[in-house]
C-alpha cells in the first residue's frame, strides 16, 4: 500500500515528501528513526528516479550542514549518516560522478582561495570539522567497491585538495589535522593502490626539533581523534607531543606496510630508514628513539631481502605479469 501512494504521488507532492524525510533523516534523535527516513528516501527516490539528481545534491548539502562540529558523542551519528549518503549515491554512479565532481571542486575553489589570500576568515574556512568531515565522505566513497570505478577519475583531484589543506599552514598547531589528513591518504591508497609521497609529511612531525626541547607544560592530552588544532599550550606539553610523535610513527608504519610488497620498495623505504636512524642517534626521548631505531631496523632489513629477491628476476619491473615482479 505504501509502495502504490509513493509511486502514485505528483511529483510536487514527491518533492516535497523528499525533502521531508532528509530533514527527518538529519535531525533525528536517534538512530533508528534516521536509518527509518533513509529507508523510505532510499525506497521513495527508487520508485520516482526524476527524484535521485535533486536528492543527491540536497542530501549532501544537509549532510555538509549537519557536521560543522566531530566530537566522541556524535561519531557513530557522522558514521551512519557517512553510509547512507555514500548508499543513495551508489544507486546512479552516472549522476552521482557529477555531483561529486562538483562538490569535490568546491572544496578544491576553498582551498585555492584560502592559499591566496591568508586571511584568517578563508583559512578558518578549510581548518574546520566541516571541511574535514568532507574530505572524509569523499574519501570513503571513493574507496568503495559500488563506487570505486565510476570515481575513479575523481581520486587525482581529491588527493590534490588533501595535499593543499596538508600544505596550506604547514605548523605544528595544526599537527592533528595533518594527521587526519594522512589518515585518508592511507585509505586511499589501501583501497585505490594509487601511491602517495606520504612520509615526508610524517617525518616533519617526527622530526620536529622544539619537540626535543624541555617541555613547560603539563597539560593534559586530548583525544586526537576529536581535534583539529592544539593551542600553545598543549603543544608544550611532553604528554601531547607524545601521542602526536607516537601516532606519526605508527601511522608511518601502516603506510610502509601497504608499500612492502612493492618491487621499488627498497627505493622508497632506504630514505626513510635512513631519517629514522639518524633521528633515533639524535632523539633525547627514549620512547621516540626506541621506536625509530626498531622501525628503521625493520625497514633495512626488508630492503636487504627485497633486493635479494629482484636480483633473481630477470624481469624488468614494467614486467607486470611477471609472478615475481609485484
Amino acid at each position: 500500500m505504501e509502495e502504490e501512494k509513493q509511486t502514485n504521488m505528483s511529483k510536487k507532492d514527491a518533492n516535497k515528501y523528499m525533502r521531508f524525510l532528509v530533514k527527518e533523516w538529519s535531525t533525528a534523535d536517534n538512530e533508528k528513526a534516521r536509518l527509518n527516513a533513509f529507508l523510505s528516501l532510499r525506497k521513495l527516490v527508487s520508485q520516482n528516479s526524476y527524484l535521485m539528481e535533486q536528492t543527491l545534491k540536497i542530501i549532501y548539502l544537509t549532510f555538509v550542514k549537519c557536521w560543522k562540529v566531530y566530537n566522541e558523542n556524535n561519531s557513530q551519528s557522522f558514521i551512519v549518516m557517512r553510509n547512507c549518503v555514500t548508499e543513495l549515491y551508489s544507486m546512479d554512479t552516472v549522476a552521482s560522478y557529477q555531483h561529486a565532481f562538483v562538490y569535490i571542486r568546491q572544496l578544491a575553489i576553498h582551498v585555492r582561495n584560502a592559499m591566496t589570500s591568508m586571511t584568517e576568515t578563508d583559512i578558518h574556512s578549510v581548518y574546520n570539522w566541516q571541511f574535514v568531515n568532507c574530505l572524509r565522505l569523499w574519501t570513503y566513497m571513493v574507496c568503495q567497491p559500488a563506487l570505486k570505478e565510476a570515481f575513479k577519475p575523481l581520486v587525482y583531484p581529491l588527493i590534490q585538495v588533501i595535499d593543499s589543506v596538508i600544505n596550506l599552514i604547514p605548523t605544528a598547531r595544526f599537527y592533528p589535522l595533518r594527521l587526519h589528513c594522512i589518515d585518508l591518504y592511507i585509505q586511499i591508497i589501501s583501497a585505490t593502490g594509487v601511491f602517495i609521497p606520504v612520509a615526508p609529511a610524517l617525518l616533519d612531525i617526527i622530526e620536529n626539533e622544539k619537540f626535543m626541547e624541555k617541555p613547560s607544560s603539563t597539560a593534559k592530552p586530548p583525544e586526537l581523534e576529536y581535534c583539529v588544532r592544539l593551542s600553545k599550550t598543549l603543544l608544550d606539553s611532553r604528554a601531547v607531543q607524545d601521542i602526536i610523535v607516537s601516532k606519526a610513527i605508527a601511522m608511518l608504519s601502516d603506510y610502509l606496510r601497504l608499500m612492502e610488497n612493492n618491487i621499488a620498495f627498497p627505493e622508497l623505504a632506504y630514505p626513510i630508514a635512513r631519517s629514522l636512524k639518524s633521528y633515533s642517534k639524535k632523539c633525547r626521548v627514549s620512547q621516540w628513539s626506541s621506536a625509530t631505531k626498531a622501525l628503521s631496523q625493520k625497514l633495512e632489513k626488508q630492503i636487504e631481502s627485497i633486493v635479494r629477491i629482484r636480483e633473481g628476476i630477470s624481469g624488468a619491473p614494467k614486467d607486470l605479469q611477471n609472478p615475481n615482479v609485484k
